[in-house]
C-alpha cells in the first residue's frame, strides 16, 4: 500500500526502499523517515525534524535509545536476551537504574531501583503470581519499611480468588459466573461490585441488568439508569410520580464512533474523529476543547487544549454530520466570521 486518501482531506502515505522495507510515511500532521542497517532493522527515527535511534548487539536486541531531545536509554540483556539492567543517563553518567532477576520460567522474580527500593515476586508451580512485596532493599518485605505485600490465591480455570493486603490488614474476594467471567468483587467492609454480563458479552453493573440499554452492535445507548426511571420505561403509560435521572445517553455516526455524549445532568460531549477513524477533537461541557494529531502508524504526536468557551462547536467537516442535524444545530451560533456561521474561538494552548 502506497496511500490511502480519506473523505475529510486527510491522508496516509507510505514509500519502501529496493528491498521492499518501509522507507518512508507521511500524513496531514507529519512526515516519517526510517534509517535501516545492513540487516533492516530500524537504527533511526525521524519526525520532521526530530528523531530517536536505537542500537542492537550481535544477536539483534535493543542495547541502547537515544534522542534529539537528549535521552539516553541503556539496556544490558543476559544470555537469554533478557533486560537485567536498565539505565537513563546524562552526559555518560547514570542518574537512574533498574536491575532485574529472573526464574527459569523468564518470569522477573526481582528488580531493584534508584533508592534502594526492591520489588519482589514469588510464583507457584505453574508460574502464577502467589505473593508480591515491595519495600526497601534490606527490608523488601519487613513491617513499618514495606511499601507493598499482597498475597494472591487462586482457583481452577486460573481465576483469581483473593487478594489479601498484609499491610493493611484487608482482603478483596472475587466471584465468576458460569461462563468463567469475571461477575463481581467484595471487600472486608461487605462492599460488593458487579461486573455482569449477558449471553453476547454486554457489561452489566446491576445484577438484574437494568442500570443500561446496548442497541445494535452491542453499542451502549444509555448507562446509570436509575431502578425508578426504569420502572417508568417498562411502564410508559403510567404517570411518572417522581422525575428520576434516565443516565448518561450515547448518539454515534453511521460508522460507529461515539459523536455525543449527554450526561444525567444535562452536560454535553461532543467528539469528532479523522477520516481513518481516529479520534480528532473532544468538546466538553464547558465548551473548552481537546485537539489530538497522529503520526502514519496512529501515534499521537500532539494534544492541544483550549480555554474555557472557546468552542461553541465543530465546522461541519469536523463534525461529520449534516448540518440540518438538530443535536448540532443546537450549537451553532449566528454573527461569526468563523466556518458556516459556527462561532468558534480557537485559542490553543500548545
Amino acid at each position: 500500500m502506497v496511500r490511502t486518501d480519506y473523505h475529510d482531506q486527510s491522508f496516509d502515505a507510505f514509500a519502501y526502499n529496493k528491498n521492499g522495507d518501509l522507507a518512508e510515511a507521511e500524513n496531514q500532521h507529519v512526515k516519517l523517515r526510517l534509517e535501516r542497517d545492513k540487516t533492516g532493522q530500524i537504527i533511526r527515527e525521524w519526525q520532521d525534524y526530530d528523531w530517536a535511534a536505537k542500537e542492537y548487539d550481535e544477536s539483534g536486541s535493543c542495547t541502547r535509545i537515544t534522542s534529539r531531545f537528549g535521552a539516553d536509554i541503556r539496556m544490558e540483556r543476559n544470555e537469554m536476551g533478557q533486560i537485567i539492567e536498565l539505565a537513563a543517563c546524562r552526559n555518560n553518567k547514570r542518574q537512574w537504574t533498574a536491575q532485574m532477576d529472573y526464574n527459569s520460567l523468564g518470569q522477573e522474580t526481582r528488580r531493584l531501583v534508584s533508592g534502594n527500593v526492591c520489588s519482589q515476586f514469588e510464583y507457584d508451580q505453574i508460574g502464577r503470581p502467589i505473593y508480591h512485596t515491595v519495600g526497601l532493599q534490606e527490608y523488601p518485605a519487613g513491617g513499618e519499611r514495606g511499601f507493598r505485600r499482597h498475597r494472591y490465591e487462586w482457583g481452577i480455570n486460573a481465576q483469581l480468588k483473593r487478594v489479601t493486603n498484609e499491610l493493611a490488614g484487608g482482603s478483596v474476594i472475587y466471584s465468576y459466573d458460569s461462563f468463567g467471567h469475571l461477575a463481581g468483587s467484595k471487600t472486608n467492609q461487605f462492599e460488593e461490585l458487579f461486573r455482569n454480563t449477558d449471553e453476547v458479552g454486554n457489561l452489566y453493573e446491576r445484577k438484574d441488568r437494568s442500570d443500561r440499554i446496548y442497541g445494535a452492535g452491542s453499542r451502549l445507548e444509555q448507562s446509570g439508569i436509575s431502578h425508578m426511571s426504569q420502572r417508568n420505561h417498562d411502564q410508559p403509560g403510567r404517570q411518572e410520580e417522581k422525575k428520576a435521572p434516565a443516565g448518561t445517553r450515547f448518539f454515534y455516526d453511521e460508522e460507529g464512533n461515539l459523536t455525543k455524549k449527554t450526561e444525567a445532568n444535562g452536560e454535553q460531549w461532543f467528539y469528532a474523529y479523522y477520516g481513518n477513524g481516529m479520534l480528532k477533537k473532544v468538546v466538553k461541557p464547558d465548551r473548552s476543547g481537546v485537539y489530538f494529531q497522529y503520526d502514519p502508524f496512529g501515534r499521537r504526536i500532539e494534544k492541544a487544549v483550549s480555554i474555557e468557551g472557546s468552542e461553541q462547536s465543530f465546522s461541519k467537516a469536523e463534525a461529520g454530520v449534516p448540518p440540518e442535524e438538530d443535536s448540532w444545530k443546537r450549537l451553532v451560533m449566528a454573527g461569526s466570521k468563523g466556518q458556516a456561521g459556527i462561532n468558534r474561538i480557537p485559542v490553543w494552548k500548545r
